[in-house]
Formats: C-alpha cells, structure tokens, sequence
C-alpha cells in the first residue's frame, strides 16, 4: 500500500462545507446545504448565556427588492453550543426574478454580533439544463475525444458552481485538487454511465469518481472521505478509515470495484474491533454489504444461542492475536469457530450466570404440559449436540460432564427435580416456561405441596397446579397482574432470578454477600421488582452479567441456566 497521507482523516468528508466569515465568535454558522430548492442553514450559539439567534437569507442582485427573497426565523432562547437550524425555501422564480444567483446567510444574536456566508443557488430548471449539457457532451466522446476533454470544462466552469453546490458537490474542493485527478474524475465518471444520471445519482456517482480519483494518486485517506460511504445505512467511522484503507488495494480501474474494496476492507475492520456482544452484528453487516463468506457466516449465525456464545469468543480471541486482512482469513477463522463448537460437543456460554459466559436462551415450547409429572420437568422437543469423547460422562444424550452447568444439571437430576426426554435428551438451550422453572425452584427449596393456584390461564387439571398453588402459597409467584400467570410463556432472566430470591426468602436462608454489586450496562432496563433479586443473587456470586456488562433482564432463561441458578442458589437448602 502507498504510504497514507495523514491529514485529517475526514478534513474533507463533505464536499458541500463551505468557508464562513465570522465578525465574531459569539455566533457562527456551522454548515449551509440543499435539498429540492430548500436551503438548511445551522447556526451556533458560542456565547455563555442563552440568547436570541436570527438567521436570514438575502439574494444579491442589483435592482432585487430586498425583501422578495428574504426570510427571516427567530429562536428564543438557543442554549450556549446549541445549533439552530433554520430551512428556507428559495422559489425557482418570484415576481419574474430567477432564482438562480448567489445568497447571503445572515446570523446575528440578540447583542448586535454576527456572521455571514455566501453561497452560489440554482434552481431546478438550471440543474435540469446542466445534467442534460452534461450528457450531450458525453455522447460525443470518441478514442481521441476522451471524456475528460469534453466534462471537465463543465466540472470546472465557474458558473455551474451552483449548480453544483445543489447537486452536492463543491466546486472549489474539486477544482483544488491536481490536475491528474480531476482529469481521472471526469474519465470514471464516464466510465460509470451518464445515460441514466439524473438529479438523484449525479452527485454519488462524481463523488465515487472524485474519490476513486484522489485514491488511485496517492490521496488514499482523502479519497475514501470524498466518496462518504455508508456501511449497514450508516456513515463510516472515520476514525477507522485509516486502518480500512491499509486493508485495499493499491489501485482500482473501476468506481464499483473501489466501493466493493472498501466495503470489504471496512467490513474486516469492524470484525477486528468487535467483541463477543458485537461480532454477530459485525459478521451479519458484512454478509449483507459484501455477500462474502456467506455460508460460513450462516452457519455460525445458526447455532442455538450458547453455541454461538462459545463460538464468538472462539472468533474473538483469534482475531485479537491474528487479524483477518482478506476474505479468506475470515473464512478460515469462521470455519474454525463453527467446527470447534460442534465438535465439542458442549454448548458454553449459559446464559452468564455463575459457571458460564453470555448468551440467551432459544425460544421454545413446553413439550408433556399435559402430562402429570412426579417430581421432574419432564420435556420431549428436540435433541441438542451429542458428544461422543469418551473421556467426559454423558449426563443426558446431548450434555456430557465437561459442560459449563454439567455439576448442577447432575445434582437436580439425582434428587429428581430434573429430567430428560423420552430421548434421553436435556436439550440445554431451550427456554424454560414460567410453569416449569416454578415446578424446579418449589422442589429444589424443599416445599411441601399445599396452596391453589386460581389463575384464569391455569387448565383445571394442568400438571403444574400443586406447584403454582406453593410457590403462591410461600409469595414466590403473583402472576401477571391481569388474573393469568403466564402459562406457556418463557421465563425471562429478571423473573428467573425474582423466583429464586423469594423462594430462598421464604426458606429463610441468609444471603452471604461475597462481592459488590457493580451495575449493568442496561441496568435501567432491569424493571423496578427485579432490582433488588438481580442486586442479591449477584452479591452472592450466582449471577453474572452476559457479553458487554449487560444482563439482559428481558432475555430468555434456558434449561441450562435454570439448573444452574437454581443449584447455585440452594446449596445449602
């Protein structure tokens, strides 16, 4: 790659900023632009106290009636470094006066300080002439008669300023640059196709070509700025454009291949920066902006929850010793991740409660609800990764002794709290119903079965009635305040723990605080009952939070991490 020219990463990101002259510093404006003969202009207060900013539009023509274009907006009270913005709508012709011209922004306080800018405007029918000159000129271009011969006098004429600063572009950056790239520029553009340009795309497809133009010699930074890409519908971090630009080619013949390389390029960079909340989103943006790795990107992305957990971190971990630069590194580390996982045979990660890492629960169904159980949560959906190594002990079909929760899923299954399948399966990533994680906590405390449950959701004969009759008996449950309890519906990580707290409240267990409590990331998202129960069962070190220092109250609870929870919490019962 070319040595990087380190000027200002996005010195130049838009083309429409333009030079203000300021009077003074208490007011100054921060950006003029259009958009269909509307003209935005923002202004900032710099004063210390609040004041009164007015922002008016005049067109300079001699003989115009001031007023005609005129249009003035007051703010009242515009805070200290808060911007006002102001739109006005320049009429294509008013009272046989063209609109077309050049305009003076005025900002003034309420004090009498003030800025002007000047700006250069074409209306609609002059932009409409300029693209069609534009494209006549085009249809001329013969092997002598190259493109930049015939375009670049229009690219560079001073009076298409204005129309170019309403297509988006501003002359006097381009016209700044060597004559290389403005040469290049008009001969991408052509390159591009002009029989289908119009308003819309006149402006992306000449700052494609600009920017491709300030790459291709040796203004690698610049160019990528220039072209203002967008990744996944957002702007491009420009504080990553330098380390994107190391990963492209020294060179590109085309506007197309150029945006390619550095979605490509820009795509590897935000894979090398994510971590293991991130890496999904970053993995799915360069599927879909790229369309590269896609089967390997699908498959980890097709993991149940905590095999994905185990494989982003397996991601994670190689990519901050050994960053991906091509697409055939990635592809290799992807592979590598997926294979890993399922050869395993283990699906770490549970949920982050004591024992495991991040990563939520799979949705799921209740399987036997119908069935009168006798002591067990007894499920039939599915079957999960069945390992085969002979040097672990298989629990269940699908959890061999290495997994994360394998102590806890042992100990609620010799002591009948929990069961398999008519498979012999656990299925570890399926989520928990509201109904069986209460069946699992009332057995674990020790409760004897007494109470009734008179929820208008609960069938008459439903096997979990003995345990919703308990658990509401000892105040572990309430419902849903509406007169149902939730059956069939999946527990969520904050009522998982709520449970447990009341339960062990009720058996009267002291908690033993090991730890302080150190809030989540999305703490404000963990509701008002839950606050305390999240608080205590993590003091007590039985929870944790998941990837990114967040517990994702709202999320699912799985098989896996209900056993875990709940042998963590009733050791001592």
């Amino acid at each position: 790659m070319k040595g990087l020219k380190q000027i200002g990463v996005m010195a130049i990101a838009a083309l429409t900023a333009l030079q203000s002259t300021a009077f003074a510093e208490a007011v100054a404006i921060k950006d003029i632009s259009v958009s269909g003969g509307k003209v935005t202009v923002e202004a900032v207060n710099h004063e210390e106290t609040e004041k009164i900013l007015s922002v008016s539009v005049v067109k300079q023509q001699a003989g115009l009636h001031r007023n005609l274009a005129t249009r003035t907006v007051r703010q009242q009270l515009v805070a200290p470094g808060e911007t006002l913005t102001v739109t006005f709508t320049i009429p294509d012709e008013k009272n046989g006066v063209d609109g077309s011209g050049t305009y003076l922004v005025k900002v003034h306080n309420e004090d009498g300080e003030k800025t002007h800018q000047s700006f250069d405007y074409a209306d609609s029918g002059d932009v409409t002439s300029f693209i069609g000159a534009f494209k006549g000129e085009a249809a001329k271009v013969t092997e002598s008669l190259t493109a930049d011969v015939l375009l670049l006098p229009l690219l560079t004429a001073e009076e298409n300023k204005g129309v170019l600063f309403c297509l988006g572009v501003d002359r006097a950056t381009f016209i700044s640059k060597s004559e290389n790239i403005r040469k290049d520029t008009a001969n991408l553009m052509y390159q591009a196709g002009v029989s289908d340009m119009d308003t819309s795309n006149f402006a992306s497809t000449m700052l494609t070509a600009f920017g491709l133009a300030s790459f291709n010699n040796e203004e690698e930074i610049q160019g990528i700025a220039i072209m203002q890409p967008t990744y996944a519908g957002k702007a491009a971090d420009e504080a990553l454009i330098g380390e994107t630009v190391s990963l492209m080619a020294e060179r590109y013949e085309s506007t197309n291949a150029f945006e390619t390389g550095f979605k490509k390029a820009y795509g590897l960079t935000l894979v090398n920066h994510a971590d293991t909340s991130t890496v999904g989103d970053a993995l799915k943006g360069f599927r879909d902006e790229t369309g590269l790795c896609t089967g390997e990107i699908d498959n980890v992305l097709g993991l149940s929850p905590t095999q994905q957990y185990e494989a982003y971190r397996s991601i994670v971990n190689h990519i901050a010793t050994n960053k991906p630069k091509t697409e055939t590194d990635l592809a290799t580390i992807l592979t590598n991740a997926y294979n890993g996982v399922i050869n395993a045979g283990q699906n770490q990660g549970g949920g982050g409660f004591s024992g495991g890492g991040g990563g939520g629960g799979a949705a799921g169904t209740a399987g036997n609800k119908d069935k009168p159980e006798t002591g067990s949560v007894s499920v039939a959906q599915g079957a999960g990764v069945t390992d085969t190594k002979p040097q672990y002990t298989a629990i269940f079909t699908d959890l061999l002794s290495n997994h994360w929760a394998a102590e806890g899923v042992k100990a609620l299954k010799e002591k009948g709290i929990i069961s398999g399948t008519d498979t012999g399966a656990f299925e570890p990533d399926r989520a928990v119903t509201r109904e069986e994680f209460t069946k699992m906590i009332v057995l674990a405390s020790g409760f004897a079965l007494e109470g009734a449950a008179d929820f208008t959701d609960a069938a008459t004969d439903g096997w979990y009635l003995p345990y919703l009759g308990t658990a509401v008996e000892k105040g572990i449950v309430g419902g849903l305040g509406d007169g149902r309890f939730g059956i069939g519906m999946n527990i969520s990580r904050q009522d998982m723990a709520v449970m447990v707290k009341r339960a062990l409240d009720a058996k009267g267990i002291t908690w033993k605080k090991v730890r302080e409590y150190q809030s989540f990331g999305d703490e404000t998202e963990i509701a008002a009952y839950a606050k305390d129960a999240v608080k205590t069962l993590f003091e007590a070190g039985i929870i944790n939070g998941k990837g990114a220092g967040a517990f994702d109250p709202m999320g699912q609870a799985t098989r896996a991490e209900a056993a875990k929870i709940i042998y963590e919490a009733c050791k001592e019962v």
